[in-house]
């Protein structure tokens, strides 16, 4: 027999309250973080193939969306804006591992 919480003389706990706003809260802000991450990501792929015509190769995508630190995509983001040529900026991705 199921029990309906409406049915139950029950207060809300203000402590409660408070745990389940700030678990929305910190799940919101990494909604939000994740998203600018992967406009991020989106932005620089777009940039590397239109700046240096065509497709990327499958290895090169594959370590563009492995990448979670938004701060080495936004440098990755810069450096695909000044490099002269995908092997440059590629040269420059394996000069900060």
């Amino acid at each position: 027999m199921a029990l309906l919480t409406e049915d139950w003389n029950v207060e809300q706990s203000q402590v409660v309250a408070g745990w389940i706003a700030k678990g929305e809260e910190r799940g919101a802000k990494r909604g939000l973080e994740r998203g600018r991450r992967e406009t991020l990501r989106d932005k620089l792929i777009e940039v590397l193939e239109v700046r240096f015509g065509g497709s990327l190769s499958n290895e090169l995508l594959a370590a563009l969306r492995e990448e979670e630190s938004q701060e080495r995509l936004s440098r990755w983001f810069h450096e695909a804006l000044i490099r002269q040529s995908l092997e440059e900026f590629r040269s420059s991705m394996a000069g900060e591992a």
